[in-house]
C-alpha cells in the first residue's frame, strides 16, 4: 500500500536536492528554456503538457495544477498568457514553498500554491486542470477523477500526463509495490483501461490520447532490484500517455421550437459522436438515453437533429436523420453518402439511418 507520509517526505527531499543541484529538464522544449531558465530547471513530471496548450485555453481562465511540484508548469503559463487565477496544490510542503517563491519572483500575483486536497477546491471553479505524473500515485483513480470532474466548469478541460501499462501487472511487481509502501513505483501502475473506465464513470464526455510514448525502466533499475523483478518487468509494456479530457463533448447551441411551451428554446446539440473519443456518450446511446432532445423548461421530448457517428475500430460511419427524413433517402444518398464514401479509407462501411433505433440495431449487428 502507498504510504502518503513516505511519499511526502520523498518529494520534500526531491526539491531540496534539485535546488542544491539544479538540472535542465530532459522533457520540455528548448523554447521553454529560453522563456524561463529557472522554471526549466525546477520542472518535474513525465511529459511536456505545454505543447498541447494554446492561448484560448489560458487567457483569463481559472487554472488548477493538481500536483504542482515546484510550480514550473504554472510559471511558464504565467509568462505565456494572463490567466484570471492559477492554483497549484501539492502534498509536499517544501514543493509548495518553492512554488510560491517562484511565483513571487516572477511577479505572478494571481498565482498561489497550497498544501490542500482536491476536496478543498470549490465546485465548478476551474476552466482548466493540469496534472503531470501525479495521478498514478493514487491507487484508486475513480475518486480522483470524480473530484476533478466536480471542480471543472461545464466547458472545462483536464489535460494530464501519466505513467501507465498496457495490461495487468505480474503479481510479483504488485507485491513489491505493497512491501515498499509505494516506493517501487513501477509495481503500482494501472492499465490505460482503468483510466478510461474511471473517466467514464466520473461523467467525462470526451477523451483523446494526444501522445503515447513507450519506455523501458529496466536499465534505470538494474542495480536497484532483484533479477526476479527484472524478469517480471520484461512482461510489461510501460508507456507515458498524455490525455485531453473534456467535461462536456464539443457541441453547438441551436434554437428549437417547443410545441409544449410554444416558444423557441436554446438547446445543446452534439453533431458528431466518435465511439473511441466519446465512449460515455456511445454507452448512453446504446442504452437509449442519447441523443436526448428535451426542452430545458418543460422537459418535452423532441426528435433529435441530424448527427453522425464514427467507430474507428469497426470502420463504420453513419449519418442519423429524424425518421421524418425517410422520404429524402435517395437525395441524401446522392448529396451526402456518395461524396463522403470517396473520402473514407478503404474498408469503411457508411450508412444512412433514420432514427436512433435503426443505428442501434446496426451497431448491435456489427458487434
Amino acid at each position: 500500500m502507498l504510504n502518503p507520509q513516505k511519499l511526502k517526505s520523498h518529494y520534500d527531499e526531491e526539491i531540496l536536492l534539485r535546488k542544491k543541484s539544479p538540472e535542465d529538464s530532459r522533457l520540455l522544449s528548448r523554447h521553454l528554456k529560453k522563456l524561463d531558465p529557472k522554471s526549466f530547471q525546477l520542472a518535474f513530471g513525465c511529459a511536456d503538457l505545454h505543447a498541447h496548450l494554446n492561448l484560448e485555453m489560458l487567457q483569463s481562465k481559472s487554472i488548477l495544477d493538481f500536483g504542482c511540484g515546484a510550480g514550473s508548469d504554472l510559471a511558464f503559463i504565467g509568462q505565456m498568457a494572463q490567466p484570471k487565477e492559477a492554483l497549484g496544490i501539492d502534498l509536499s510542503p517544501k514543493m509548495v514553498e518553492a512554488a510560491n517563491q517562484l511565483f513571487q519572483e516572477k511577479g505572478l500575483s494571481d498565482f498561489r500554491a497550497r498544501s490542500i486536497s482536491l476536496e478543498d477546491v470549490a465546485t465548478e471553479s476551474m476552466d482548466l486542470i493540469l496534472s503531470n505524473a501525479v495521478i498514478h500515485l493514487n491507487e484508486d483513480k475513480a475518486p480522483i477523477f470524480r473530484e476533478l470532474f466536480r471542480i471543472l466548469k461545464p466547458g472545462g478541460v483536464l489535460l494530464f500526463a501519466d505513467f501507465m501499462v498496457s495490461g495487468e501487472l505480474p503479481p510479483v511487481l504488485r507485491e513489491e509495490f505493497n512491501a515498499s509502501e509505494g516506493a517501487f513505483l513501477f509495481g503500482g501502475l494501472s492499465p490505460i483501461r482503468a483510466y478510461r473506465d474511471s473517466l467514464m464513470s466520473s461523467g467525462f464526455e470526451q477523451m483523446e490520447s494526444l501522445m503515447h510514448a513507450s519506455f523501458d525502466p529496466r536499465q534505470e533499475l538494474q542495480e536497484l532490484i532483484s533479477p526476479k523483478l527484472q524478469e517480471a518487468l520484461k512482461e510489461v509494456d510501460f508507456f507515458i500517455e498524455i490525455m485531453r479530457v473534456q467535461k462536456q463533448a464539443d457541441s453547438i447551441i441551436s434554437q428549437r421550437f417547443c410545441p409544449s411551451c410554444n416558444q423557441e428554446k436554446a438547446m445543446r446539440h452534439i453533431p458528431s459522436l466518435n465511439c473511441q473519443i466519446h465512449p460515455l456518450l456511445f454507452q448512453r446511446f446504446m442504452e437509449g438515453s442519447f441523443p436526448a432532445c428535451l426542452c430545458p423548461d418543460c422537459g418535452f421530448s423532441m426528435e433529435a437533429e441530424p448527427w453522425q457517428m464514427h467507430d474507428m475500430q469497426k470502420r463504420l460511419y453513419a449519418f442519423v436523420f429524424p425518421s421524418s427524413f425517410q422520404m429524402q433517402r435517395i437525395a441524401l444518398e446522392r448529396e451526402i453518402l456518395q461524396p463522403v464514401q470517396k473520402r473514407l479509407p478503404p474498408g469503411y462501411a457508411i450508412h444512412l439511418c433514420f432514427g436512433s433505433d435503426e443505428l442501434r440495431s446496426l451497431c448491435r449487428n456489427s458487434a
